[in-house]
């Protein structure tokens, strides 16, 4: 098994950001610091991180209502609030992607990092849907236009669909790129007052609270079948 995996596993953190960790010397394998790439066998090598022996752990999913305010990470010292506040302080999980800081609603957290790896790469085409509230009522070719692209700062920005009532949008995303909704609305000279995810795949925020999370299961029997 490759060592980044394990750490995903353990909880320490994603594939990607465990290999930082690697890269920053802070892992050992049987006492020797390892390198990116490295495999172990969970079973007979000691790992350390930290000088903490690490273990793995079973597979936790939660489903989070992330509230405004609160930063998508488990630990920054200028953020006055993290997602680490709302959970309990032996639990090793990290978040599934992100949602901005001014943003609201679903925020998936696991210590499975292939689950991770599946739900946020673009892909596998996983859909996500936001309500947001604008400024002004978007007209229906505009609509159109954030279906077909709008280009922005050298991106090519996209939704899969968008509906209306009102000022209220209802606007689904398979990619992730940074605050890519607020920017397709601004290339509209729309302003985004409020975002709030409310489904990822076929999980939906339901009757969560702001800073509430539930326990999920996940049925690997069927592509993503989520179920509270």
């Amino acid at each position: 098994m490759r060592l980044n995996k394990f750490l995903s596993e353990a909880g320490i953190a994603s594939r990607r950001k465990a290999d930082e960790i690697i890269s920053e010397k802070r892992v050992k394998v049987n006492g020797v610091v390892a390198d990116i790439g490295t495999t172990i066998n969970p079973d007979t090598d000691m790992i350390n991180v930290d000088g903490k022996i690490v273990k793995r752990q079973a597979y936790v999913y939660i489903a989070f209502y992330k509230p405004k305010g609160c930063t998508t990470t488990l630990s920054d010292p200028h953020a006055k609030l993290t997602i680490k506040d709302f959970l309990p302080k032996k639990l090793n999980v990290f978040p599934v992607g992100r949602l901005d800081k001014d943003a609201e609603g679903l925020l998936l957290l696991t210590n499975d990092g292939d689950f991770s790896f599946n739900i946020t790469h673009p892909k596998f085409g996983i859909k996500k849907e936001y309500e947001v509230l604008l400024t002004r009522p978007l007209k229906k070719e505009e609509a159109d236009k954030m279906t077909e692209g709008i280009k922005s700062d050298g991106d090519i920005l996209k939704a899969v669909s968008v509906s209306v009532n009102g000022k209220i949008a209802r606007v689904i995303m398979t990619e992730g790129k940074k605050r890519e909704i607020k920017r397709l609305f601004r290339a509209l000279g729309i302003r985004v007052l409020s975002l709030k995810r409310i489904r990822i795949s076929n999980l939906r925020l339901g009757n969560l609270k702001p800073g509430e999370f539930k326990y999920i299961n996940i049925n690997w029997g069927q592509v993503f079948n989520f179920k509270f």
